[in-house]
């Protein structure tokens, strides 16, 4: 990307006529023009990024000069971070990191081997909710038996990460796409099916209250390849203009 320190690479493992690539073993190499480069960005060139956005577009500049930078949001790449992304899911984030604390207190090592030496019941007793701990025991049993492979992941574009991963019972768009944004850090990630985004795509000025989720995804795209780090900011003004604390 020009004007960026941003790091890309491609998808090597499709190269590689060993590894099984979405469940099918490769007969051989995939020709150069099929492959898709992966654009990833880091806490290093974030903020290098994020003036390259403003650079183009008005509002992002001034939403950087009332703000300042966001922080680098992250979670963990692989089964933890996954998990304490479920635990998110339509809860406030105090919440969520409460029962995750709880459960990492128990569990250093939050593996699914770990897990998987749990009951429903001890995975409830940090706070789980019964339908989580189904999802989280599912989770752990689609990498223990093999069918995921979240270490492949890192190798695949977007789109088929995205299948993969809502394959899963339990992980749904939004939870795929805060993977790929804050588990993976790919660039060009808008998780429209966050009410907190929406929100803030509309109050900033981004887009008009009575818009709905195509609307919004289709002007999200101006912000391409950007949309990560796009989210990453609109967050940013929804937290600070609502003096929301986060937690940790």
């Amino acid at each position: 990307m020009p004007g960026c320190n941003g790091k890309e690479k491609e998808g090597t493992l499709a190269n590689d006529p060993k590894v099984s690539y979405n469940g099918i073993l490769n007969a051989g190499p995939v020709p150069k023009e099929n492959l898709m480069t992966i654009d990833t960005f880091s806490s290093q060139d974030y903020r290098a990024r994020l003036d390259e956005l403003a650079h183009g577009h008005a509002g992002i500049r001034r939403i950087l000069d009332e703000t300042g930078y966001p922080p680098f949001w992250e979670r963990p790449a692989g089964f933890e971070g996954l998990v304490r992304i479920i635990l998110e899911q339509q809860v406030s984030l105090s919440s969520a990191f409460s029962v995750y604390r709880k459960l990492k207190t128990a569990l250093p090592e939050l593996s699914p081997g770990a897990v998987g030496k749990l009951t429903d019941e001890g995975l409830r007793s940090f706070g789980i909710t019964r339908q989580k701990a189904r999802y989280i025991r599912i989770l752990s049993e689609e990498i223990r038996e093999g069918r995921l492979d979240l270490n492949a992941l890192e190798a695949l574009p977007d789109p088929e990460v995205k299948k993969q991963l809502t394959a899963i019972t339990g992980i749904g768009p939004w939870t795929a796409d805060i993977y790929l944004l804050m588990g993976l850090h790919r660039a060009d990630i808008f998780p429209v099916g966050d009410l907190a985004l929406r929100n803030a795509m509309k109050g900033a000025g981004f887009a008009r209250p009575d818009d709905d989720h195509p609307t919004l995804e289709k002007k999200a795209r101006v912000f391409s390849p950007h949309r990560s780090l796009f989210s990453f900011l609109l967050w940013h003004w929804y937290i600070r203009t609502h003096n929301i604390k986060l937690p940790g």
